[in-house]
């Protein structure tokens, strides 16, 4: 399963407390980190990301703060999440600044390249505001397995067993 750290945590709840508010309205890394009771460094830092990637605007001295820079309809999961974590692989060898140790003998290389492709696509497509919509969580509490197995492009092929001929004549 993939897990989303502390810190894409943080900074959706901080992103959704600041859509929360009107376009103009700003909210110090402190205001946001005691209403949610969250770390302050973390949250601080986490805007402080995302004002320089452009999903929150900055406005410094006194009665500065962050706003969102757009709307969340605006803003994909994909570039939220690139925004903290910067450009990441599903596993080690997909990571540009990684080495494998065992690229030579693997033999799920293009397998595992398909399914990090297809989360990137899923994830570049599903926007912010797609996530805090009380429609989307609702859609969840309603989401069944079989959903997930019709809708998805993945097909599963079972291998039948192999048979041997056996001759009983002379």
């Amino acid at each position: 399963m993939i897990k989303l750290n502390r810190t894409v945590e943080y900074g959706l709840m901080a992103l959704r407390y600041l859509g929360e508010k009107s376009a103009f309205e700003l909210s110090s890394a402190g205001e946001v980190s005691e209403a949610l009771s969250i770390s302050f460094d973390t949250t601080a830092r986490v805007m402080q990301l995302l004002s320089q990637k452009n999903i929150l605007k900055v406005e410094h001295g006194a009665g500065g703060g962050y706003r969102l820079n757009r709307n969340l309809e605006q803003i994909s999961l994909g570039e939220f999440i690139s925004a903290i974590e910067g450009t990441r692989g599903l596993v080690k060898c997909l990571n540009p600044d990684s080495i494998c140790e065992i690229s030579s003998t693997c033999n799920i290389s293009s397998p595992v390249q398909v399914i990090n492709s297809k989360l990137n696509k899923f994830y570049e497509n599903l926007t912010l505001q797609e996530i805090f919509s009380d429609s989307a969580v609702n859609s969840v509490d309603s989401f069944s397995s079989k959903d997930s197995i019709e809708s998805s492009n993945f097909s599963v092929r079972q291998k039948r067993p192999e048979t041997k001929e056996v001759n009983d004549g002379p």
